[in-house]
């Protein structure tokens, strides 16, 4: 309630200079003074969904949620200063539920240096593949080889996905004729919260490629119908160093996994053209252990190898049989773990509606969903065992209105 007051006293301040300024929409409310030196930009998004699910081992469900919901402010000043920052609510992917209170993202200062140098500071995360924006999936979940806890719930970084931490920190971009890249430094918590004062570490991230045509952007979709192609292809990697496996600490474990480091590579690429969006990227992960600590009585006891290594990819594609209006699309994405029994998938497709441009769309989508098989650490009884959950297979219906201004 307190931000929602902040925000309301914040605009009826603003209220008599957008009265005297010039105003504009682009992608959001957009205001700017005479001499065009200094804009504000607000913009808004809200993703209701209506959810069927149903797997064998639960009883099946229907119910609403809200997945998502934000409130943005973008200010630009002589085109080279840049703050921004986002009021967000949502709730977690597919498995995970729980209402999730309005916190800030994307807070970031940015300082256009030179034509191929910006700097950004701020609540940055690290760079790894081609992201899309939430606005723009083909379905009304991404692919769960991106989400960092597989649509089910922190287990473990032995069952991690390969989605790119968050984290504050610093971050360089910048493009040279069909060239960009991307790099970043961040805590080694890779929080956007929680301050990093027992350690010194810090986590590493760098991502580059070409745009062989035009570039294909921020959408997983070409909505556009572009007439002429897009095809970008990238690389990207990043370095994690020691940490406590904090899911089995958190379980009263007295003996968790202790991670030495990671690194995470991916490789992608995007085509766009004539209302047709192709997008494949793959994945590879080594983590490597000091210790395997009471986990390793699961991987072979004491002479557990101490490196494992993960793959996985996706796959997406959407055409429009109307531009601009109806898409039909498809999904896939896979992650095989090296570890015992922590294998998942999902596939799925579904049709999309834009029945005023992206502003206002409903997406409907099926996926078939394998959970991988969970790890159990030390009970809530504080008995000390580890146990496998079977996999379940889950089907998941949804259909979201989406909305944005």
């Amino acid at each position: 309630m307190r931000t929602w007051i902040v925000v309301i006293a914040m605009l009826a301040m603003m209220s008599p200079v957008m009265g005297l300024a010039a105003s504009d929409y682009d992608g959001g409310f957009k205001i700017k003074n005479d001499e065009g030196t200094f804009s504000l930009k607000l913009s808004g998004k809200m993703q209701v969904q209506f959810l069927f699910k149903d797997s064998k081992d639960a009883s099946s469900a229907l119910y609403f949620r809200m997945r998502r919901g934000s409130m943005g402010v973008n200010m630009q000043y002589n085109d080279r200063v840049t703050l921004g920052f986002s009021l967000l609510h949502t709730t977690g992917s597919a498995g995970e539920d729980k209402f999730q209170n309005m916190n800030l993202s994307g807070a970031e200062v940015g300082i256009k240096i030179f034509p191929w140098l910006n700097v950004d500071v701020g609540m940055v995360g690290l760079p790894l593949d081609m992201g899309f924006s939430s606005s723009w999936l083909l379905l009304p979940e991404a692919p769960s080889v991106q989400t960092r806890s597989d649509q089910l719930g922190d287990i473990t970084p032995l069952a991690s996905s390969f989605g790119a931490p968050d984290g504050l920190g610093v971050r360089l971009t910048g493009e040279y004729w069909k060239m960009f890249y991307e790099f970043g430094v961040v805590s080694s918590r890779e929080s956007n919260y929680d301050i990093n004062k027992e350690s010194k570490g810090m986590s590493v991230g760098f991502r580059t490629g070409i745009n062989i045509f035009d570039a294909v952007g921020s959408k997983l979709t070409d909505y556009d119908c572009s007439t002429t192609p897009k095809l970008t292809v990238s690389v990207g990697s990043i370095y994690q160093g020691s940490r406590i496996d904090s899911t089995l600490a958190s379980n009263n474990n007295p003996a968790p996994p202790e991670i030495e480091n990671m690194w995470t590579s991916s490789l992608g690429a995007a085509f766009r053209l004539a209302g047709l969006s192709v997008t494949a990227q793959g994945y590879y992960r080594e983590i490597r252990f000091n210790s395997l600590g009471t986990a390793g009585t699961i991987y072979g006891g004491a002479g557990a190898r101490l490196k494992f290594t993960d793959i996985g990819y996706m796959l997406s594609a959407g055409y429009y049989i109307i531009p601009k209006k109806f898409e039909v699309a498809a999904q896939a994405s896979q992650t095989i773990r090296q570890q015992a029994g922590n294998d998942s998938w999902s596939f799925g497709g579904g049709v999309n509606w834009y029945a005023y441009d992206n502003y206002l769309k409903l997406q409907l989508g099926y996926q078939l969903q394998k959970h991988y098989d969970w790890i159990e650490g030390v009970n809530n009884s504080g008995q000390g065992t580890y146990a496998y959950t079977s996999g379940n297979a889950e089907h998941n219906v949804v259909l979201m209105m989406h909305s944005t201004f």
